[in-house]
């Protein structure tokens, strides 16, 4: 009987130690809602830190999510949102793509947002009250930018510092700001705030 249980002891201590080197990815959690390959993350910055590292480098989200700590998306990697995926970014939080976002679903910004990077839209960004949208880099947009009124609280903030690609729609609500830079707007452009342009045209 003792032996038996040193036989167990070992091989319990044997599994401790096999467990303890594994790497991130190994333990990663199976119900996250951020994809990388066959692996599933809680955060999506355990999911970048893990996409750098293989050969896709892709993170894909086809569900909802809230992001509560600062991410960035690292250059190469890309961010993947499908139809029925939503990513909420809470207040006080910055979300900081260098890197490629595709958005097909929604985006709700509370705190932060900033693209430096590449970025395609498709889908839905709102931009809430007291928030604030920076959109810079390659930008490509077909689907939907709503800021934000202020109530009581001032309305949200959107940049635009380059010229985009697409027939997309931006809302600007009373109280909120948005800045386009030089734009031809080839969708619907609905003003209750206020915009201002070096150049802007509605096609």
């Amino acid at each position: 009987m003792k032996l038996r249980i040193r036989k167990l002891l070992a091989a319990a201590l044997v599994i401790c130690l096999v467990a303890a080197m594994l790497p991130g990815a190994a333990l990663a959690a199976d119900s996250g809602p951020f994809k990388v390959g066959n692996e599933s993350y809680d955060t999506l910055s355990a999911a970048v830190a893990r996409a750098s590292d293989v050969s896709s480098k892709t993170v894909i989200l086809d569900s909802a999510a809230t992001l509560s700590e600062n991410t960035t998306i690292q250059p190469g990697v890309t961010l993947q949102m499908g139809s029925g995926a939503s990513l909420a970014i809470e207040s006080g939080v910055a979300l900081t793509n260098a890197g490629t976002i595709t958005n097909s679903g929604s985006i709700s910004v509370a705190g932060t947002f900033t693209s430096s990077g590449t970025f395609t839209n498709s889908g839905d960004v709102t931009v809430s009250a007291g928030a604030n949208c920076t959109i810079g880099g390659t930008f490509a947009h077909n689907g939907s930018i709503q800021v934000m009124k202020g109530n009581p609280d001032g309305g949200g903030t959107l940049t635009i510092s380059n010229a985009f690609e697409g027939s997309g729609d931006i809302e600007v609500g009373s109280g909120a700001e948005a800045t386009l830079g030089s734009q031809t707007i080839k969708g619907t452009l609905t003003v209750d705030g206020e915009v201002s342009a070096s150049a802007l045209t509605v096609d």
